[in-house]
């Protein structure tokens, strides 16, 4: 079981850094529209022109995009108040209480639920780009929170569990079995 919780994070660790990489070249993508926009939208002043606004929201989200790592650890140290651990890593496994089988299988969870929320922090980021100021704004907020509590279950857990202790210690002894270490 040790094997498989192995297998699946080095795959996901490889499909995390394909989304930094992803990230990064659209990143600069943007901040190249965003220049060559700017640029040209200096000298010209007719109709068709676009206004500035987009050219600058491009040219922040996209500098946003390349340090989308770094991004996480702000939102995280913002929401929960500690570092943020790397998006995956060897801590995923619950600490004890379970047999060792459920363990790695809850790990293997941690560790897609990590995935998806990292993916969907980025996605927000995305979506903040394209979106009026009317709609999508709020969208594009929840995937960035939710990628952020996704990404730091443990510590979301932990939350979980200190909240329902005022209520029902035996309910937060059951959520304390599922912390990852």
């Amino acid at each position: 079981m040790q094997a498989l919780f192995n297998t699946v994070l080095a795959t996901l660790n490889s499909l995390v850094g394909i989304f930094i990489g992803g990230a990064n070249v659209i990143g600069i993508f943007l901040i190249l529209i965003a220049l060559v926009g700017l640029a040209s939208n200096v000298g010209s002043r007719g109709i068709a022109a676009k206004p500035t606004s987009v050219y600058l929201r491009s040219l922040v989200i996209g500098s946003f995009l390349i340090i989308a790592v770094k991004l996480l650890d702000v939102s995280t140290l913002t929401l929960f108040d500690q570092e943020s651990r790397k998006v995956l890593d060897y801590t995923l496994l619950p600490v004890s209480g379970l047999n060792e089988q459920s363990r790695y299988m809850l790990g293997v969870v941690y560790a897609v639920i990590a995935t998806v929320g990292f993916f969907a922090f980025l996605r927000g980021w995305m979506m903040l780009r394209g979106a009026n100021p009317s709609e999508g704004v709020g969208r594009a907020f929840v995937f960035i929170i939710a990628g952020t509590m996704a990404v730091n279950m443990d510590v979301v857990l932990r939350v979980t569990a200190t909240t329902a202790a005022q209520f029902s210690v035996e309910l937060a002894d059951n959520i304390r079995l599922f912390i990852p270490s």
